[in-house]
């Protein structure tokens, strides 16, 4: 039996816009240090899923437990400080330097310029962009992966124990794409203590990235276990129907090169 504690915990979750159902009961765990991606397709809730989480969008019933404490309970401002958020859109302020939009949250929080100096050349070196390089630079100076690597180092700059992550490298090259996946799986395996959800309609980079893999269908959850235990044991018909499209995709490269 695992002894790890739960970070996040919904329980009996559901979400409506007026006669729309969009979420109809959910309740699940995610253990404190879990890389949990949410695959789906459009439509599936993961996005709704994710974004109750920092309450972008407000639960119509149930509780949203972080750490143990209910998020509707906390202030809304300090609970969003405490949880790093990446979009596929990054949302770097132009005006800013890199090392100015690294430090946004930090210097929010009150951190001693020293300390944010120090913090935005170790994150930038985490993410193999040289500090003396980079941290003067404006956002348009930079390549869509490296502006999205900001975006990632920006959501952990304040140390945060969750970061959230939807769908950020959506909108990449496939390429860019793969260094970032291996990067970031790299970013959480030096940050055992971080607890990671991420939102994504690629397969392969659910399995990739993941240490659980949280698969929905029209606001249910059809399974929740390692890449592993989904691979090797008998799902659910959705779940089986949805990873069979990775053999066909296999299949199709196979023919195409034969």
């Amino acid at each position: 039996m695992s002894n790890k504690q739960v970070g996040i915990e919904f329980k009996q979750v559901q979400k409506s816009y007026e006669d729309k159902v969009i979420l109809p009961n959910l309740s699940f765990q995610i253990n404190r240090g879990d890389f949990v991606t949410i695959l789906g397709t459009s439509g599936s809730g993961k996005t709704t899923t994710l974004k109750l989480i920092n309450r972008l969008i407000e639960p119509s019933k149930g509780q949203i437990l972080l750490n143990g404490q209910d998020t509707k309970a906390q202030d809304l401002t300090k609970l969003r400080r405490q949880i790093g958020y990446v979009v596929q859109s990054i949302g770097l302020f132009p005006h800013m330097t890199v090392a100015q939009n690294i430090a946004i949250v930090p210097e929010l929080l009150g951190w001693q310029p020293d300390k944010i100096a120090a913090r935005v050349d170790e994150l930038l070196t985490l993410v193999q962009l040289d500090p003396s390089d980079y941290k003067k630079r404006y956002p348009r100076q930079l390549s869509g992966g490296q502006a999205q690597r900001i975006g990632v180092v920006r959501a952990l700059a304040a140390n945060p124990d969750f970061v959230l992550f939807d769908e950020p490298f959506g909108a990449i090259d496939a390429l860019t794409r793969l260094e970032l996946q291996k990067q970031l799986k790299q970013i959480h395996q030096q940050m055992p203590d971080k607890t990671f959800v991420f939102v994504t309609h690629d397969i392969a980079e659910a399995f990739f990235l993941a240490n659980k893999v949280m698969i929905m269908n029209e606001g249910r959850i059809e399974a929740y276990a390692s890449p592993k235990e989904l691979l090797t044991k008998e799902q659910a018909p959705f779940v089986k129907q949805l990873l069979e499209t990775v053999t066909l995709e296999q299949e199709m490269w196979r023919d195409l090169h034969a």
